[in-house]
């Protein structure tokens, strides 16, 4: 196996960005989910001082919350099923909105 459990003869670069584009996307449907349950959960153990400054949790959480909200799991879900489904090539959805391929790549 090579890279991303990926055949490691993949030499052609547009091949090797739309398996990466695809991992990346993938995990970006589970993870977020995953990041908002540790959170939680340190906030049930925790309670208020989970927030102090000194165990820097805060901060934590609201990185976790913001990488969540800045890429959300519905558009990385629509590309993960249009390629899965239609065969679509992956690209960064890294705007939102009408954005011109080559501003996107």
């Amino acid at each position: 196996m090579g890279v991303l459990g990926q055949d490691p003869r993949i030499t052609d670069p547009e091949e090797l960005t739309n398996a990466c584009e695809l991992a990346v996307a993938q995990a970006h449907v589970v993870v977020p989910g995953l990041v908002k349950d540790v959170t939680d959960g340190i906030f049930d153990v925790l309670g208020a001082s989970a927030v102090s400054r000194s165990k820097a949790l805060d901060r934590f959480w609201r990185n976790a919350r913001t990488i969540a909200t800045h890429n959300p799991v519905i558009y990385k879900a629509r590309i993960v099923g249009d390629h899965r489904v239609n065969g679509t090539p992956m690209f960064g959805l890294n705007a939102i909105g009408e954005v011109s391929r080559s501003a996107t790549s």
